[in-house]
Order: structure tokens, then sequence, then C-alpha cells
């Protein structure tokens, strides 16, 4: 007997039945002619992969949040169904997701300390981890200002790195923060996949993970060329420590390049040229997005019977989010429909 088949049979079966939930390209044909909030959570209700998780859900009252927060609520909740079907190191790497929202969380607590000065409004946005959290959210959500946030996470892995923040007399900067919780995520599921993968478990994580940082190092690098005025070393020593596709010494190059036309001819040179072919700033976040979908199709396809089905599924849950929201707020701000379909992913709008 195949082994693989095996050991993730079980977990290949649900996984492709969840995919068979997934909206289609009618769903958002249909979905981007809709006129408000309601009617978008309307249809949802009908759809095979909603209608569970909507079903005591009054969708003429509900707000764009909420929704939002019953979908990722939802997510988890299929997440934890899915390691229920793993077992050993297999399941130990695929507990690494809960960092991810767990850091996620933070991130919403501590944007709302520095933008409104209050986490009341917040509780409502946060995804509760219970028994898979490191830190005690209910604790974070009493916390009066930054400062006393900071000094909540004691006893924590976060503290040490947010610690420096504490004492800054300017005021903390909340994009920097942002960058050093995301870089301390991805060198934690870095270290967690070599230590827990082998073989073809690994190989399309490893896969997805190089082509992400790849790119997202590549769309840092532009930012800091356009809108700050930060010195080269900074801008380096926020780069993912990870290559897939781009040499160390293409980095630098982009790096020391004396403006966005400069950085253009190189960066056009790269594998990832077609993400920044058009020269608008909107899509080439969309541009990543769609082509990060499609490296999560393409695995999800290729490695069913490994436990990157489940991290690839996922990923294309989170992208569906994405695209609801999207056409929320395309429908919020009066967009045509043709308008809406250029900022929906995965299905070549």
């Amino acid at each position: 007997m195949d082994l693989s088949l095996f050991t993730y049979g079980a977990l290949a079966a649900k996984t492709r039945a969840s995919y068979g939930k997934l909206l289609t390209r009618e769903d958002y044909e249909e979905l981007i002619e809709k006129s408000s909030v309601a009617e978008v959570a309307g249809y949802l209700k009908t759809s095979v992969g909603y209608s569970d998780v909507l079903s005591n859900v009054d969708e003429h009252v509900i707000h764009r949040g909420q929704l939002e927060n019953i979908i990722k609520t939802d997510i988890m909740k299929e997440y934890a169904k899915f390691l229920k079907f793993t077992s050993g190191n297999a399941r130990k790497f695929l507990q690494s997701t809960y960092k991810k929202y767990e850091i996620e969380s933070l991130k919403i607590i501590f944007r709302r300390l520095e933008t409104v000065g209050s986490v009341m409004s917040a509780e409502g946005f946060l995804l509760f981890l219970k028994d898979n959290a490191s830190v005690d959210f209910h604790s974070l959500l009493k916390s009066r200002d930054s400062m006393e946030f900071i000094g909540n996470l004691k006893g924590t892995e976060y503290y040490d790195l947010l610690k420096p923040f504490a004492s800054d007399a300017a005021g903390i900067n909340l994009f920097n923060l942002e960058m050093i919780l995301d870089l301390h995520y991805f060198k934690y599921l870095k270290k967690r996949m070599k230590k827990y993968l082998r073989g073809n478990d690994r190989n399309p994580l490893e896969e997805s993970f190089g082509k992400k940082t790849d790119v997202l190092n590549l769309l840092w690098i532009y930012r800091c060329k356009k809108y700050y005025d930060m010195p080269k070393e900074i801008i380096m020593s926020y780069i993912l420590p990870y290559n897939a596709g781009i040499r160390k010494e293409t980095l630098r190059r982009l790096i020391e390049t004396d403006g966005l036309d400069e950085f253009s001819e190189v960066v056009l040179n790269t594998k990832y040229r077609e993400i920044f072919k058009r020269d608008i700033d909107e899509f080439f976040e969309i541009n990543f997005a769609e082509y990060m979908y499609n490296v999560h199709m393409t695995l999800f396809r290729r490695y069913p019977l490994t436990v990157s089905s489940a991290v690839d599924y996922i990923h294309m849950k989170e992208y569906e989010l994405s695209n609801i929201i999207s056409v929320i707020e395309g429908i919020r701000y009066g967009l045509r429909p043709e308008k809406i379909k250029k900022f929906i992913v995965g299905f070549g709008f």
C-alpha cells in the first residue's frame, strides 16, 4: 500500500470536499451584481460553502466587519477539523498556522490603540484561539495604551521583540512593529518546516514559501523606494532571508537602485516581472495575490497526499474571503461590476 495514501487519504478526501465548496466564477458573476452587504450575505447563505455558518445570520442587519469575522472564524474551525486527520510531525507543523492568526490578532489590537486610542471595539474582530494561544488576549484587551500593551506581553515570545518600542520616547511606529512581527512569523514558520517536514511534505511548502518571500521582498523594496525615505541598510534589515528565484545579489542591486525607473529595469528582468508590469500600485498587490493563488492551486492539485493539501486549501479559502471583501467594498463605493472584477483573484477576470 502507498504509505502516503495510508497517512493522508482521509485528509485528502476532506480537503477535496472542502475545495468543492469554494465559490465559483459564476458565484462571483452573481455577487458583483449585488447592491448591498445584505444582498451579498443573502446570496452567500444560499451557497454550499456558507449555508451552515450563515444560517442563523440576519443578512439585513449584518455589516462588513461581522461578516468578515464570521468567515474568518469558520476558516479556523475548518482548519481545526483538518488537524484531526493528521498526527505526529505533520500535525505539529499544521499547528503553526495558529501562530499566524495569533500575530494577526496582536496587530489588530495594537493598530486600534495607535489609530483610535482604544481597544473597546477590537474584540469583535479578534480570532480567539483558546487553547492554541500563547498570549492572554483577554488581558491584552485591558491595555489602555500601546506602552501598556507591550508591558502586558511580558513572559511571552513577543515581549523581547517589541520591548525596544516601549522605551522609544518619539512614539511607536506602527509600520515597524508590524514588520517585526511579520519577520518573526516567517522565521518561525521556516524553522518548523525544517524541523518537522521531509520529502513530498516539505517540497511543495518550500516552493510556495520561497515564492511568497521573494515577491514580498520585491514589494517591500518598491514601497521603500516610493513612499519612505528609508536608509538602504534599514531596507536590507527587513529583507526576508529566504530566496527561491531571486539571488541575493539581485536584491542588493534593487536596494541600491536610484529611483523607481531603475528599480523597474532590474525587477522586469526577474521571474516575477508579470507582477510589476502594470505601473499602478494597487494592481501590484492584486497581481501578487493572483500569482500566489495560482501557486497554491497548482500545488494543491499536484500534491494531494501531503500535508500541503491542507495548507494550500486554507490559503485559497483566505483569498476567497479577500475576494468577498473586495466585492463588498466595490459595492460600497459604487464601482461598476467590470471594475470590481479587477480586484477578484483566482478566476482570470
